[in-house]
């Protein structure tokens, strides 16, 4: 018997108000920062070695850091778009991390 998924297309959508206003306080604590596109792994590598040479010739920013963590995210999306068979870029959210997202978003 096939399990019903956890999540229904509309307690999916009704998510969206609240991941707007969750980007919305992001870019409110980091104002300099711009959303990165999925990216595939060569782009991820390629942009995570321009910051590491930032870093070696001086402290990076907070907003350079939240590009690290940036990246780091897109990264891992793009790791599990491979495994899962897409070369392209993608974004990949694992079910199992969709109760943690959730609870982390603001009402």
């Amino acid at each position: 018997m096939i399990e019903p998924p956890p999540y229904t297309l509309k307690e999916l959508r009704a998510l969206i108000p609240r991941l707007e206003r969750a980007m919305e306080n992001t870019l409110d604590e980091f104002p300099n920062a711009r959303p990165l596109p999925p990216l595939n792994l060569d782009e991820c590598q390629e942009l995570m070695d321009g910051l590491l040479d930032q870093a070696a010739e001086r402290p990076l920013t907070l907003d350079e850091c939240f590009l690290h963590g940036q990246i780091m995210c897109a990264y891992r999306m793009a790791v599990q778009a491979e495994m899962l068979g897409y070369k392209g870029r993608c974004i990949v959210v694992r079910e199992e991390d969709l109760p943690r997202i959730i609870e982390g978003l603001p009402k």
